[in-house]
């Protein structure tokens, strides 16, 4: 942390008249008794908004704490959760009167700053500001399932004035209007519909007073007891090579949702992606699978293939859970306290019980619970077919490892096809501006005179970026580039991307397995998000994304007391050089007497221009503020100053998985030559611009399709190899040679996409056939059927 102390640069505040005498504001009376002089940035006590999240009602308890008032902060804390898989949510809140110094007392120099803190100048009055707050939060932001039970607890809920509460009335969302809540009192709704829920809270006083404000609650379906079954791996993830990491096997829990036959016969598995804190449960991840038509119609890949095809949908969810002292697992949903009731928060989780969170854990720890979910379907199952595995995002990683050490200890997973899903085989991308950012915002601001860190960021950083699954997995992590010893401060001698010493354990156990890293008896295939054509993604006003680029210039006034913030993210620079990626100034003449500066600066690599702006799967920024804090107006106060919506978050070569190419910004012509573009995979699907993470289009739902009914795709296990392709690649006509005799040939090319572009029937054949190729250059698939045969080959168009 850079500090400028103020006294070098705001004379005024410190240089009072020879004749004035100055008492310390301790001694000084106020009204209230509660004056709150160290206010954090973007605190909510300088601002009136018309709704609050939890950590707002924490961060404000904190900062209303330090002043005089006497609130159980860590029952608070211990009592927050981002996910309850229990019927009851918690409510709390503050109403509260509190001052702080007025602006002109300053600019007067009745208060001024000195070394040890503020002095007021003897016999003066006016020098405090009243306000009234009122924070009332949901301490959860997801709730699994549609039966609810609010519950507002009084040890969680304060008031320090005399003005007491007549009347406490909630509008749940759920279509009912407002009701009289009463306290420590379990209150039952039953919401119709999964979504967004709005909590709006109205609270009338004793002197007929009354204020109102909304909270957020994102509700999923809930699956029941008889369909969602759990399943817990036998097999030691072996995690020692992690130092000091425990080595227990994992748990999920899974839903089958069998075809129109009604028989698990033709299993297509689904395993969840990346999700701190479990925000997406089964159906969450079924809903996955739904996409847009070329109608504009909405479908679901799921229902199609189960209705039209038979095919049985297996999702496995990867929940938080409990290691207890015994070794066990059991999930939270299970958890009962002594009174036999299951648990709400923390405060009655098991003494000694370690806190999992599956969705953000060790990939090797999951892929043992899928490994163990595999082999519990191959028992269940009825007849011959062999399984389909799709891996989403993370997933991708955990089936790959899963499928990979069934080969190689001789387990028969009994699966056909594997499709990975812009899924992270060389590594994935948070640009280290935004980490440096989040993290120094959350942590960072811990001043000499008093710890003004933004708490409602704090998830973003824990949660997400510090997580066992994130360390393994960016290919430039922030903990990299920490001085040692410090949890916020960059040292600024380490600029070249630097991955956790997590992700090159990871990826060389995972290359290091057999001889390519891979599962090999399967078809393999990738499905990805990012541009396979060297194509940019686009800022809001729809100009490129280039290496280098501006997207965060915020000057966000009056965060605090006296306090404006100016914050500055660049995405990574051009190849070879150095640039700055961050930069953080809190002007705070009177919140530390100081003012606090942080910065970053990044290297690019010699062989590539920095990651953040090449291709790939989009991550959506704005949705990190839904996802870690169910919309919280601190967080929302400078993700509005975005240039931009988006960054690179799996590279295009890195779910094309190009085994030796190290250019983030190569335009990828696969091949299963060993050059640059080799890629383990027998067929892809690339589209010509980049699009959202994990999301389905009709072009790569045919392209699934196609692999899963009908497996027409294929480049490398050709049924028959009757006919030659006498020149390819090709320029304007494709020439085939036919040494067999037949009646009649149909033509189909598709292009990379899985797309049908030219369908042809040819009768009454000669030895060659030429057909007209006015295509644009480019890979294509060649489909031959004849005599009840088929034949598929690669064409190139140049």
């Amino acid at each position: 942390m850079k500090i400028k102390l103020l006294f070098l640069i705001f004379p005024l505040f410190i240089i009072a008249q020879s004749n004035d005498t100055y008492v310390d504001l301790k001694t000084v009376p106020s009204e209230t008794g509660i004056v709150v002089t160290k206010m954090a940035p973007f605190s909510v006590l300088n601002a009136d908004y018309e709704y609050y999240g939890m950590y707002n009602l924490l961060q404000s308890v904190n900062e209303l704490n330090a002043a005089g008032l006497d609130f159980d902060s860590q029952t608070l804390e211990k009592s927050m959760r981002t996910t309850s898989y229990n019927e009851t949510i918690k409510i709390g809140g503050i109403h509260t009167t509190f001052e702080t110094i007025h602006p002109e007392a300053i600019s007067r120099n009745d208060v001024i700053v000195s070394g040890d803190g503020y002095k007021v100048r003897l016999n003066v009055s006016n020098i405090f500001q009243k306000k009234t707050k009122t924070i009332i939060a949901s301490l959860t932001t997801h709730k699994r399932g549609l039966a609810t039970s609010f519950y507002v607890d009084s040890n969680l809920f304060k008031n320090t004035t005399t003005n007491s509460i007549s009347e406490l009335r909630i509008d749940f969302g759920d279509g009912q209007d407002f009701r009289t809540i009463p306290f420590n009192t379990p209150i039952q709704i039953s919401y119709v519909n999964a979504g967004k829920k709005t909590l709006t809270f109205n609270v009338r006083f004793a002197n007929g007073e009354e204020t109102e404000s909304t909270s957020t609650l994102f509700v999923s379906g809930s699956n029941s007891p008889e369909n969602m079954h759990t399943v817990t791996a036998t097999i030691d993830p072996a995690l020692s090579i992690y130092s000091g990491v425990d080595s227990f096997p994992g748990m999920g829990e899974y839903e089958i949702f069998l075809g129109a036959d009604n028989s698990l016969d033709k299993p297509i598995i689904v395993i969840d992606g990346f999700d701190p804190d479990d925000t997406r449960d089964i159906n969450a991840i079924y809903d996955l699978l739904t996409y847009t038509d070329a109608g504009g119609a909405t479908q679901n890949l799921g229902d199609r293939i189960r209705a039209d095809e038979d095919f049985d949908i297996v999702i496995l969810n990867l929940p938080q859970y409990l290691k207890l002292t015994d070794n066990t697992l059991q999930l939270l949903s299970t958890i009962t306290d002594t009174n036999g009731d299951l648990v709400i928060d923390e405060t009655d989780y098991p003494v000694g019980s370690t806190l999992v969170d599956g969705g953000a854990d060790f990939i090797e720890r999951n892929a043992m619970t899928l490994v163990q979910l595999i082999t519990t379907i191959n028992s269940q199952k009825v007849g011959n077919e062999e399984n389909v595995i799709i891996g989403p995002s993370m997933g991708g990683l955990i089936s790959r490892y899963a499928l990979k050490y069934m080969e190689d200890n001789s387990l028969s997973h009994d699966t056909r096809l594997w499709i990975s899903f812009d899924a992270p085989h060389l590594g994935a991308n948070v640009p280290i501006g935004f980490q440096h950012l989040f993290n120094y915002l959350a942590y960072g601001l811990d001043t000499w005179v008093g710890n003004f860190s933004v708490v409602s960021l704090r998830p973003v950083v824990d949660g997400m970026l510090k997580s066992p699954a994130a360390r393994q997995m960016l290919t430039d992590h922030m903990e990299s580039h920490l001085q040692s010893g410090q949890i916020a401060e960059f040292d600024d001698s380490v600029v070249l991307p630097q991955p956790h010493p997590y992700f090159d354990l990871f990826f060389n156990r995972l290359n290091g397995t057999g001889t390519s890293g891979y599962p090999e008896n399967l078809r393999k295939v990738t499905m990805i998000n990012g541009s396979g054509f060297g194509n940019p993604y686009l800022d809001k006003m729809n100009n490129p994304i280039l290496p280098g680029r501006q997207v965060l210039d915020a000057l966000i006034e009056d965060v605090a007391f006296l306090t404006d913030v100016h914050l500055k993210v660049w995405y990574g620079p051009t190849s070879g050089t150095t640039a700055e990626v961050s930069d953080i100034w809190v002007d705070a003449p009177v919140l530390c007497f100081c003012d606090i500066y942080a910065d970053a600066d990044s290297r690019a690599e010699s062989f590539s221009n920095g990651i953040d702006a090449a291709m790939g799967g989009l991550f959506d920024l704005g949705a990190l503020s839904t996802t870690f804090t169910g919309g919280d107006p601190t967080i929302d106060a400078f993700f509005m100053n975005l240039q931009t919506d988006y960054f690179n978050f799996i590279p295009t070569i890195s779910s094309m998985a190009l085994k030796n190419q190290n250019n983030w910004y190569a335009i990828p012509t696969p091949t299963t030559a060993e050059n640059v573009n080799e890629t383990p995979f027998d067929a892809w699907h690339m589209p010509v611009n980049n699009e959202n993470h994990i999301s389905l289009s009709p072009e790569n739902v045919n392209f699934a399709w196609n692999e899963i009914v009908n497996n027409s795709l294929g480049i490398n296990d050709n049924i028959q190899d009757d006919f030659i392709i006498v020149l390819n690649p090709v320029k304007e006509q494709l020439i085939l040679n036919i040494p067999i005799d037949l009646t009649q040939l149909a033509v189909s090319i598709y292009d990379i996409s899985g797309r049908l572009i030219l369908e042809k029937n040819i009768v009454n054949t000669s030895n060659n056939i030429t057909i007209p190729m006015k295509l644009n250059a480019g890979m294509y698939i060649l489909q031959l059927g004849y005599n009840d045969k088929i034949q598929v080959e690669k064409v190139i168009v140049h």
